[in-house]
């Protein structure tokens, strides 16, 4: 029996939006299936006072974790498997992260679903390989002065400066009442008629100063660290201005037709991107919102030109990626998605998957384009 007749599968094409509709149902016991690995799932990630994450028993989960919410988790997981199965049945050409709605959702009853996604949209794009080699003959060298190096090392001395006073003021609490007294009077003497007081010049650096704060031996030896370090953090930000202007001169060139199902998505995930942005600065969204005078809605209008080019651009890079043979092998991505799973436990396999594979694929795609030259 073919996945289609077994799911129910229907699929409705809508080529004016570039998308895609699938329904079809699910048989409960293939639901069940998921039930030990999704209670597994919530135990590991919900904090239960009294229980270690991961020990939490199913009864008492089940007070602090609705049923309704498990048991969507479960269809969720058992779509997640049969999806690509359909997708490649189906013979679909499909792109972006597909939306999922669940129609029906209620225990010993086949689950019913509908996803919505899109249509891999129409990219042509010009000679890169030449529009790269063009690009590259301009790529600037980067070059540290001896005034940038002297900058950084006088904003070190300040906070050498700083700590060296902190620790000062701890041990001045162990002085006499009169002495503090006395030390009073005499800043107050010395602080009296000087009018508008210059900027204290920092100490300078000793080789002992260095020994304490770093892994270097001498001043020279610190300085020439700095050096390294400010010419590493210059040629970052030239290279991925380069890229950049690599990856603009490409799409000025080429004809890429977004669906609107992905600038939706692109404006989620930069939308999501700037609230953590937010958190980390210690202030809530709505708060921001606030304070700028602006709503959600009206961000997403302002940043919509944008996360059009982001997609359009990430479209070049997977279109590049595919003709040049640089996905990456599956052997090498699996480092990388056990690090993602390892730093974001609640985050789907599948998921991780492809964001490793993206981030990787783009990366050789970059240092392939960086590495065309003119013929001479």
């Amino acid at each position: 029996m073919s996945v289609t007749e077994k799911y129910n599968v229907k699929v409705e094409k809508d080529d004016s939006k570039g998308e895609i509709s699938i329904s079809g149902s699910i048989p409960s016991e293939e639901v069940e299936k998921h039930k030990e690995g999704t209670l597994k799932f919530f135990s590991e990630n919900v904090s239960i006072d009294g229980f270690r994450k991961g020990n939490v028993p199913e009864d008492v989960l089940k007070k602090h974790v609705s049923e309704s919410a498990i048991y969507e988790e479960m269809a969720s997981r058992a779509l997640n498997e049969i999806y690509p199965e359909i997708v490649r049945e189906e013979k679909l050409d499909i792109f972006g992260r597909p939306h999922v709605h669940f129609n029906k959702l209620a225990p010993g009853n086949p689950v019913e679903f509908t996803v919505h996604t899109a249509v891999m949209p129409k990219v042509e794009i010009p000679d890169y390989k030449e529009i790269a080699a063009e690009v590259n003959k301009d790529k600037e060298e980067v070059t540290v002065t001896d005034e940038e190096v002297q900058k950084a090392l006088l904003e070190v001395r300040k906070e050498l400066d700083k700590r060296e006073q902190q620790a000062n003021a701890g041990e001045g609490e162990e002085k006499s009442e009169g002495e503090n007294k006395e030390e009073s009077e005499s800043n107050e003497t010395s602080e009296s008629g000087a009018g508008e007081s210059e900027e204290k010049e920092p100490s300078p650096l000793t080789d002992e100063k260095i020994q304490k704060v770093s892994p270097a031996k001498t001043v020279a030896e610190f300085e020439q660290t700095v050096r390294e370090d400010l010419k590493t953090h210059k040629e970052k930000q030239a290279n991925e201005k380069h890229r950049l202007a690599i990856i603009e001169k490409i799409l000025e060139k080429s004809e890429v037709t977004i669906p609107e199902m992905v600038v939706e998505s692109e404006l989620a995930s930069m939308m999501a991107q700037f609230a953590q942005d937010v958190t980390q600065a210690g202030m809530k969204m709505e708060d921001y919102l606030k304070q700028a005078g602006k709503t959600e809605e009206e961000l997403k209008k302002e940043w919509r030109p944008h996360a059009e080019k982001r997609a359009k651009m990430q479209l070049l890079l997977n279109k590049i990626a595919t003709q040049e043979e640089l996905l990456p092998k599956k052997e090498d991505m699996e480092p990388h998605i056990n690090q993602v799973l390892e730093q974001n436990p609640q985050v789907e396999r599948e998921r991780a998957e492809t964001y490793v594979e993206t981030q990787l694929a783009n990366q050789n795609v970059f240092e392939f384009l960086e590495n065309q030259k003119q013929d001479s």
